[in-house]
C-alpha cells in the first residue's frame, strides 16, 4: 500500500542514501524510510530476477548480456 508522502518524504531515503557519511563506501542494502531492511522474498527468486533482465533489456531495446 503506498502512503501519503510529500515529495520531500519520499525523496528522503534517497538523499540519505547519496549523501549520509554512514553510508559511504555501503551497497547492496535496501533502505526503507532510512533504515537498512530486507526486502520481499520475491526480490531474492534468481528466475524473477532473470525474468526481469529480460524484459528490462526488450523494453529499452538492449541486447541481453
Amino acid at each position: 500500500m503506498w502512503s501519503e508522502e510529500t515529495p520531500a518524504e519520499g525523496a528522503s531515503t534517497t538523499v540519505y542514501a547519496a549523501a549520509a557519511s554512514e553510508m559511504e563506501g555501503v551497497g547492496g542494502c535496501y533502505l526503507y524510510n532510512g533504515l537498512k531492511t530486507q526486502s520481499s522474498s520475491s526480490s531474492y527468486d534468481a528466475e524473477l530476477q532473470a525474468e526481469l533482465w529480460k524484459k528490462s533489456c526488450e523494453l529499452v531495446g538492449l541486447q541481453e548480456a
